[in-house]
């Protein structure tokens, strides 16, 4: 499967997550006081998800429900992180996922969604076709913690 096709899978499942990239430079914040997105999701987090093949993808400009978002895709997976104040992620009702941050719920569907302090971040993972849902949320739970670490 192609990067392409990848990519294009993963922005028809993951819609609420296409949006503005509002990412700067190394050690970059928000207005909010939150870091950059893609400050947080960075290639080396991605790479054993994703493939070493992964690179940074910007979206569409126009969309900015999440401006502080940022997107990998490689040739096993598409990540996307939205960093935000956690009142700001309104994360829908999940399953309770202990022992990450301080609070953290796996939505339906399988987008994590974990907060540390007043921030909070989603994480999806978006894996191959016929991937198992246990292996795109177990993916989601390895990377949350290293990403909370950052804010």
């Amino acid at each position: 499967m192609t990067r392409s096709r990848v990519w294009r899978i993963a922005v028809a499942l993951a819609p609420p997550l296409l949006c503005t990239v509002a990412c700067g430079g190394s050690g970059s914040t928000t207005s909010s006081g939150v870091p950059a997105a893609c400050d947080v999701l960075t290639r080396d987090l991605v790479t054993p998800v994703a493939g070493s093949d992964a690179v940074q993808h910007r979206t569409d400009s126009g969309l900015d429900t999440y401006p502080n978002h940022c997107t990998f895709t490689g040739s096993t997976a598409t990540v996307q992180v939205v960093i935000a104040d956690w009142s700001r992620i309104g994360y829908p009702a999940g399953q309770l996922v202990p022992g990450i941050g301080d609070e953290a719920h796996v939505a339906p569907g399988g987008i994590l969604y974990a907060r540390k302090g007043t921030h909070g971040l989603m994480v999806a993972v978006t894996l191959l076709p016929g991937t198992d849902l246990g292996a795109k949320v177990s993916a989601e739970k390895n990377l949350a913690p290293k990403l909370l670490a950052k804010l």
